[in-house]
This record gives C-alpha cells, structure tokens and sequence, in this order.
C-alpha cells in the first residue's frame, strides 16, 4: 500500500485509522485541533498538524487535493 492519506479530525475512529493506515505502509497526514492529540499520534503517523478542519483558509493552505484518500474523523462539529 503506497498511498497517500489524509485524516481529518482524531476521534477514536481517526486516530485507529491513522493508526493502522501508516503501520500498513501508508503516508498518513493527521489534522486535529487539540495539540494534545497531535502530540500523542505524532510518532505513529507521516505528519502531524494542529489546526482547525473546520477553517477553510487552514484547509485550503494545506494541499490536501495531493492525498489518495480523505478520512473525516469529527467528533462533534460536523
């Protein structure tokens, strides 16, 4: 598996997908609001990064069109 994964949000399901993508050989690209969060899951992904999913300017700045897949893990905030 050599694909390129975006996940957007860190509930439970995200953060086990990223999870799971990048031990199956994936890129895996993390985007969450809570720094804590990213500071957990930063070891076990490609990238981390803390910022709101839900703030277009944010969303455009970080290329996400480039990922083969786009995960959406909100928790609340849909």
């Amino acid at each position: 598996m050599a694909q390129t994964c975006c996940i957007l949000g860190l509930s439970i399901f995200g953060y086990r997908t990223a999870r799971l993508l990048h031990r199956m050989g994936a890129t895996v690209l993390v985007v969450d609001r809570e720094e804590r969060i990213i500071q957990q899951i930063s070891e076990d992904v490609t990238r981390a990064i803390c910022a709101d999913v839900r703030d277009r300017d944010v969303m455009g700045a970080l290329h996400l069109t480039q990922c083969d897949v786009a995960v959406l893990g909100l928790r609340n905030h849909f």
